[in-house]
Formats: C-alpha cells, structure tokens, sequence
C-alpha cells in the first residue's frame, strides 16, 4: 500500500508587491504596501504564515548594511480577518500583512526589504 501524503505550497497572491519592485519615499513620508499570501489547497491541519526575513540598506557609497526582520520604525501586521470580512475580502486560507514605514532624516538610500512565506508546519516556505 503506498500513502502518498503532498506537501503544502503556500503561494503570494496577485496584489502583493512584485519581486523587486522599486518604491520611491522621502524622509517623513510613509511607505505602505500589502503582501497577500494563501495555502494552494483546502487543508485545515495547517495555516500560512509571513514573515518579515531580513533587510539590506545599500548607501550611496555602495557599502551594503544586512539586518534581520525590519529595519528601525518599520511595522508589519496581519490585516484580521474581521477586517477583510468588513471590506468582502476574507477567503479561507487566505492571509494579508500590511507593511508600513515612516522615514526618518538620515536613512536616505537603497532598502530592500524580504518576507519569508511558509506553512504553519515548516514543510515548505517560500
């Protein structure tokens, strides 16, 4: 008798920043964005999670800076899903996160910010 039990495949969802996109911010000014993810089965022996992974900040004289999660005043919350439900948007397996930061003076350059997306399990991430 052979079992075969899949892997889960958590998956970004259309709406979600693209891969390397490229947002312009100005000093006192907020950067916001939504990152959407879901499971790509009907499973409930597990959920998706995102994670804020790490950051880069490259100064303009190309010296690169490595952080872990977010870099400083930066923030990252699960939209809940009585606030998707309120808007229509609440699909099961599915999850929002919504990226906010309020730059400050003196963190001008590049930053390159990174999600990890995995299961509730660590089977699979993304």
């Amino acid at each position: 008798c052979r079992v075969r039990v899949p892997t889960t495949r958590p998956i970004f969802l259309a709406g979600t920043t693209d891969n390397n996109t490229a947002l312009e911010a100005r000093p006192g000014c907020v950067t916001t964005f939504r990152v959407l993810a879901a499971q790509n089965d009907t499973s409930t022996a597990y959920f998706i999670v995102v994670t804020p992974s790490h950051y880069d900040y490259t100064l303009f004289n190309g010296s690169v800076v490595r952080g872990t999660g977010l870099p400083q005043g930066a923030g990252f919350r699960e939209i809940t899903m009585q606030e998707l439900e309120q808007n229509g948007q609440g699909t099961f397996g599915q999850r929002q996160y919504e990226f906010l930061w309020e730059h400050d003076a003196g963190g001008e350059g590049q930053w390159t910010v990174c999600f990890l997306l995995a299961d509730s399990l660590s089977l699979q991430s993304v």
